[in-house]
């Protein structure tokens, strides 16, 4: 990769290939113990990169404010700030927005990248089945367990209730326990001793679904579910071995159909993003990572 030169951070230090290193290793340490080398306390409080703006102000759980970047080599955008405020209610914009906003997911890759298959999915409603599996499994009268999820969001206290009352009708006895979304996080990808999970957050949506599949490898940081497959991850070593796209579209098959054998996971559903905006503002540009590109947007007033 080339570098372009004269590229300068919010503080003012030029882009290196130092930098773009950190990154990755970075990404690679996150989690590890010993000394802050990854930055994650400085970070918490603070915000650093090469963009088009910068933080001006960030109250956690209410608002963040950009400002623009007068220095930046790029485009620069027609508002000098950008403010985003956090409406905890929810249930509210849901009510106002939802419409054929979500359906069932059936892979356990996202509808638009090339090789998400829905071959392999092949579940309906069973209580009968699910009662005789118990049973085989040596839990005929079913078990108890614990399901957490985050504070952080309304839609859980829904998503969670409709999973305990179905679990039930198996002889499943879920209690919820609802918590900090921060300290979830820690059990899972730290320590990895949550019993049960339910979260709609993860990383940027991936443009490669290598990026995915990454999470279930055996030992692998980001396997909070202590997935262990050695034919799981062949694959996803073979995926990586080529950019050929036939190739990759036969590799990733073959892992969404060792998926639905034994998830390591269940995926729910898959939403989509719904952004309501005034007549005023046009030139809205969906991404890939669900974040706004402020640069192009319009307003005429």
């Amino acid at each position: 990769m080339k570098l372009r030169k004269g590229v300068k951070s919010n503080y003012g230090n030029e882009l290196t290939s130092a930098d773009a290193v950190f990154s990755w290793q970075r990404a690679l340490t996150l989690g590890g113990t010993g000394a802050d080398k990854a930055a994650k306390t400085w970070l918490a409080e603070n915000a650093a990169g090469f963009g088009p703006r910068k933080v001006k102000s960030w109250v956690k759980g209410q608002s963040l404010t950009y400002e623009r970047r007068d220095d930046y080599y790029g485009k620069k955008s027609g508002y000098k700030t950008v403010r985003l405020v956090a409406i905890p209610n929810t249930a509210s914009r849901l009510a106002t927005l939802k419409k054929g906003d979500a359906e069932i997911a059936k892979s356990p890759l996202p509808w638009y990248l090339p090789y998400t298959t829905e071959q392999f999915w092949n579940f309906g409603t069973d209580v009968d089945k699910a009662k005789a599996l118990l049973t085989q499994a040596g839990y005929p009268n079913g078990f108890s367990m614990e399901l957490y999820y985050s504070d952080a969001r309304s839609v859980q206290d829904q998503i969670t209730a409709i999973l305990q009352q179905a679990w039930a009708k198996a002889g499943i006895k879920m209690t919820l326990v609802k918590a900090p979304e921060a300290t979830l996080i820690d059990r899972y990808i730290i320590k990895k001793d949550l019993p049960a999970y339910s979260t709609d957050t993860a990383s940027p949506v991936p443009p490669d679904g290598s990026v995915l599949l990454f999470f279930h490898l055996t030992g692998g940081f980001l396997n909070g579910v202590n997935y262990a497959n050695k034919a799981w991850d062949t694959a996803f070593a073979n995926s990586l071995s080529t950019s050929d796209p036939v190739y990759r579209k036969g590799v990733f098959k073959g892992m969404q159909k060792l998926f639905w054998a034994n998830p390591p996971f269940l995926p729910l559903v898959t939403t989509y993003d719904q952004v309501a905006m005034k007549d005023s503002i046009g030139a809205y540009t969906w991404r890939y990572d669900h974040a706004t590109a402020w640069n192009p947007i319009t307003f005429v007033g």
